[in-house]
């Protein structure tokens, strides 16, 4: 897996000549994640020991001392960009986006407002 991925981190790129080297799952085998290729990264102990779950429980990786993801960080600011806008006319105005968000990703409309 990790010759695979190219033998460095896929966070800071460091090779695992360098810094030891970890298998992490992006959704955590307790959350419901699998081992598939997809639902792995190779990463350095660094970036691995400075990963925590999002605030949001959407199931994304937080890199410490951010406690939400890079797309729920973009959601909320684009929330707060339009406060009167529902979600879809916020996916409608900014298509580009909301095309990179990984595959399932929506914001959870309860626990969402932070």
């Amino acid at each position: 897996m990790i010759e695979i991925r190219g033998s460095c981190c896929e966070i800071c790129g460091v090779p695992g000549s360098v810094r030891s080297l970890q298998v992490h799952h992006r959704l955590a085998v307790l959350r419901g994640g699998d081992d598939s290729d997809a639902n792995l990264l190779v990463l350095c102990f660094a970036c691995h020991h400075h990963l925590q779950p999002c605030a949001t429980g959407c199931g994304r990786w937080a890199k410490k001392p951010a406690t939400l993801c890079r797309h729920c960080r973009t959601r909320r600011e684009l929330e707060h960009l339009y406060p009167e806008a529902s979600w879809e006319e916020i996916k409608v105005r900014h298509p580009s986006l909301t095309a990179t968000w990984p595959p399932g990703y929506e914001p959870r409309s309860a626990i969402q407002r932070f």
